[in-house]
Protein backbone atom coordinates (compact mmCIF):
# COMPACT_ATOMS: atom_id res chain seq x y z
CA UNK A 1 0.00 0.00 0.00
CA UNK A 2 1.30 3.88 -0.55
CA UNK A 3 0.77 6.34 1.47
CA UNK A 4 1.25 10.25 0.40
CA UNK A 5 1.28 13.02 3.35
CA UNK A 6 2.68 16.12 3.37
CA UNK A 7 6.04 17.15 5.26
CA UNK A 8 6.34 21.06 6.47
CA UNK A 9 10.21 21.42 5.38
CA UNK A 10 10.73 23.85 8.57
CA UNK A 11 9.85 21.11 11.08
CA UNK A 12 12.84 18.86 12.62
CA UNK A 13 10.72 15.86 12.73
CA UNK A 14 8.67 13.51 10.41
CA UNK A 15 5.88 11.52 11.69
CA UNK A 16 4.86 8.70 9.83
CA UNK A 17 1.05 7.78 9.85
CA UNK A 18 -0.02 5.30 12.71
CA UNK A 19 -2.09 3.62 9.22
CA UNK A 20 1.13 3.10 7.87
CA UNK A 21 2.58 1.55 10.66
CA UNK A 22 -0.03 -0.25 11.71
CA UNK A 23 -0.65 -1.79 7.92
CA UNK A 24 2.55 -2.70 7.93
CA UNK A 25 2.27 -3.92 11.10
CA UNK A 26 5.27 -1.65 12.88
CA UNK A 27 2.95 -0.21 15.16
CA UNK A 28 3.68 -2.14 18.04
CA UNK A 29 7.73 -2.33 16.90
CA UNK A 30 10.02 -0.94 19.48
CA UNK A 31 12.94 -1.10 17.69
CA UNK A 32 12.74 -0.02 13.56
CA UNK A 33 15.93 0.35 11.21
CA UNK A 34 15.52 2.82 8.20
CA UNK A 35 17.58 2.60 5.35
CA UNK A 36 18.53 5.63 3.39
CA UNK A 37 19.12 6.70 -0.40
CA UNK A 38 18.77 10.35 -2.05
CA UNK A 39 15.07 10.44 -2.57
CA UNK A 40 13.90 7.46 -0.22
CA UNK A 41 13.51 5.90 3.24
CA UNK A 42 12.67 2.47 4.17
CA UNK A 43 11.56 1.48 7.20
CA UNK A 44 11.80 -1.81 8.92
CA UNK A 45 12.12 -4.64 11.75
CA UNK A 46 15.53 -6.14 11.58
CA UNK A 47 13.28 -9.59 12.64
CA UNK A 48 11.11 -9.90 9.36
CA UNK A 49 9.14 -13.34 9.26
CA UNK A 50 10.06 -15.64 5.59
CA UNK A 51 6.47 -14.52 4.61
CA UNK A 52 7.16 -10.35 5.58
CA UNK A 53 10.45 -10.82 3.52
CA UNK A 54 9.17 -12.28 0.75
CA UNK A 55 6.60 -9.54 0.90
CA UNK A 56 9.20 -6.50 0.92
CA UNK A 57 10.73 -7.78 -2.30
CA UNK A 58 8.06 -8.21 -4.07
CA UNK A 59 7.09 -4.66 -2.63
CA UNK A 60 10.87 -3.38 -4.01
CA UNK A 61 10.72 -5.76 -7.21
CA UNK A 62 7.37 -3.83 -8.00
CA UNK A 63 9.00 -0.72 -7.22
CA UNK A 64 11.70 -1.77 -8.76
CA UNK A 65 9.67 -2.30 -12.49
CA UNK A 66 7.87 0.94 -11.91
CA UNK A 67 11.29 3.29 -11.25
CA UNK A 68 13.22 1.62 -14.23
CA UNK A 69 10.32 2.36 -16.38
CA UNK A 70 10.30 6.24 -15.30
CA UNK A 71 14.22 6.16 -15.78
CA UNK A 72 13.98 4.18 -19.34
CA UNK A 73 11.31 6.85 -20.44
CA UNK A 74 13.11 10.25 -18.70
CA UNK A 75 16.59 9.06 -20.43
CA UNK A 76 15.28 8.30 -23.81
CA UNK A 77 13.71 12.00 -24.21
CA UNK A 78 16.86 13.07 -23.04
CA UNK A 79 19.22 11.30 -25.38
CA UNK A 80 16.39 12.28 -28.39
CA UNK A 81 16.73 15.51 -27.43
CA UNK A 82 20.46 15.68 -27.44
CA UNK A 83 20.43 14.27 -30.99
CA UNK A 84 17.71 16.68 -31.95
CA UNK A 85 20.10 19.32 -31.29
CA UNK A 86 23.20 18.04 -32.16
CA UNK A 87 21.69 17.63 -35.46
CA UNK A 88 19.95 21.07 -35.44
CA UNK A 89 23.32 22.57 -35.03
CA UNK A 90 25.60 20.87 -36.77
CA UNK A 91 23.66 19.73 -40.26
CA UNK A 92 25.88 16.54 -39.72
CA UNK A 93 28.97 18.37 -40.37
CA UNK A 94 32.60 17.24 -38.54
CA UNK A 95 35.73 18.68 -37.71
CA UNK A 96 38.29 17.61 -39.95
CA UNK A 97 41.25 16.24 -37.58
CA UNK A 98 43.80 18.79 -39.34
CA UNK A 99 41.82 21.79 -37.96
CA UNK A 100 41.61 19.87 -34.53
CA UNK A 101 45.63 19.73 -34.45
CA UNK A 102 46.13 23.02 -35.51
CA UNK A 103 43.58 24.60 -32.53
CA UNK A 104 45.85 22.30 -30.17
CA UNK A 105 42.69 19.84 -29.37
CA UNK A 106 42.94 16.15 -29.02
CA UNK A 107 40.62 14.15 -31.47
CA UNK A 108 39.31 12.41 -28.82
CA UNK A 109 38.92 15.29 -26.78
CA UNK A 110 35.62 16.83 -25.11
CA UNK A 111 34.69 19.73 -26.78
CA UNK A 112 32.54 23.14 -25.85
CA UNK A 113 30.72 24.41 -28.44
CA UNK A 114 29.20 27.63 -28.15
CA UNK A 115 27.00 30.36 -30.69
CA UNK A 116 28.00 34.06 -30.16
CA UNK A 117 27.04 36.90 -33.13
CA UNK A 118 26.72 34.46 -35.83
CA UNK A 119 29.59 32.22 -35.29
CA UNK A 120 29.59 29.28 -33.78
CA UNK A 121 32.84 28.94 -31.14
CA UNK A 122 34.79 25.32 -30.50
CA UNK A 123 37.13 25.24 -27.61
CA UNK A 124 38.78 22.27 -25.52
CA UNK A 125 36.00 21.48 -22.97
CA UNK A 126 37.33 22.61 -19.46
CA UNK A 127 38.04 19.23 -17.88
CA UNK A 128 35.71 17.87 -15.28
CA UNK A 129 37.28 14.47 -14.16
CA UNK A 130 34.55 13.22 -12.40
CA UNK A 131 31.94 11.10 -14.23
CA UNK A 132 28.48 10.49 -13.04
CA UNK A 133 28.75 7.13 -13.98
CA UNK A 134 31.50 6.44 -10.74
CA UNK A 135 29.42 6.20 -8.33
CA UNK A 136 27.07 3.32 -9.84
CA UNK A 137 27.88 -0.69 -10.11
CA UNK A 138 28.97 -1.84 -13.77
CA UNK A 139 26.04 -4.33 -12.93
CA UNK A 140 23.67 -1.80 -12.42
CA UNK A 141 24.63 -0.41 -15.71
CA UNK A 142 24.32 -2.80 -17.23
CA UNK A 143 20.90 -4.66 -15.83
CA UNK A 144 19.73 -0.74 -16.74
CA UNK A 145 20.94 -1.02 -20.38
CA UNK A 146 19.20 -4.45 -20.66
CA UNK A 147 15.69 -2.95 -19.09
CA UNK A 148 15.62 -0.19 -22.06
CA UNK A 149 17.31 2.49 -20.14
CA UNK A 150 19.17 4.43 -22.71
CA UNK A 151 22.57 5.51 -20.87
CA UNK A 152 23.87 8.06 -22.80
CA UNK A 153 20.51 9.88 -21.88
CA UNK A 154 21.18 8.52 -18.44
CA UNK A 155 24.82 9.81 -17.84
CA UNK A 156 23.38 13.32 -19.82
CA UNK A 157 20.67 13.67 -17.13
CA UNK A 158 23.41 12.54 -14.25
CA UNK A 159 25.75 15.24 -15.07
CA UNK A 160 22.72 18.14 -15.39
CA UNK A 161 21.50 17.20 -11.66
CA UNK A 162 25.77 17.27 -10.66
CA UNK A 163 25.79 20.68 -12.79
CA UNK A 164 22.56 22.07 -10.66
CA UNK A 165 23.56 20.63 -7.04
CA UNK A 166 26.98 22.67 -7.43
Amino acid sequence: MKFKFCHDPEKKTLAIPRAALQLAKLAEAEELTIHTESGCVLVTRDDLSAGETVGVIQLLSNLNVSLISQLAEASREASDETNHDIQAYTHGLSIPAALLDQAGIAQDEPLDVQAEEGQIIITAAEEDLSDPFDDVDDSILVMLSSAGVDLSGLHMLLEQEAEQDE
